[in-house]
C-alpha cells in the first residue's frame, strides 16, 4: 500500500516538531537549573542542554520565516 503525502504537510509538521522539541528542552534546561545544589553530573548536563536549545534555535531561525522564528525563540542577540 503507497500511501502519498503532501509536501507542504510534512514541512508543516516537521516545523511543528522542532518547536516542540524546542520547548521540551527549554523545560529541561530550567528544571535542570533549579536544582538547588546541582551535582557535577547535572551541570553537565546543562550545559548540553545549552548546546541543543542553540541549536534548535538556529534551526528554527533556518526553517521558519523571520518574523515566525522571533515570534518562536525571541529576537535574536
Amino acid at each position: 500500500m503507497k500511501i502519498e503525502i503532501d509536501t507542504e504537510f510534512c514541512d508543516q509538521l516537521f516545523k511543528q516538531i522542532l518547536i516542540e522539541d524546542w520547548k521540551l528542552v527549554k523545560m529541561e534546561l530550567n528544571r535542570l537549573k533549579s536544582i538547588e545544589n546541582p551535582l557535577h553530573r547535572s551541570l553537565e548536563d546543562i550545559k548540553t542542554q545549552k548546546k541543543l536549545k542553540k541549536a534548535y534555535e538556529t534551526i528554527i531561525r533556518y526553517t521558519h520565516s523571520y518574523d515566525e522564528a522571533n515570534e518562536i525563540v525571541g529576537v535574536e542577540k
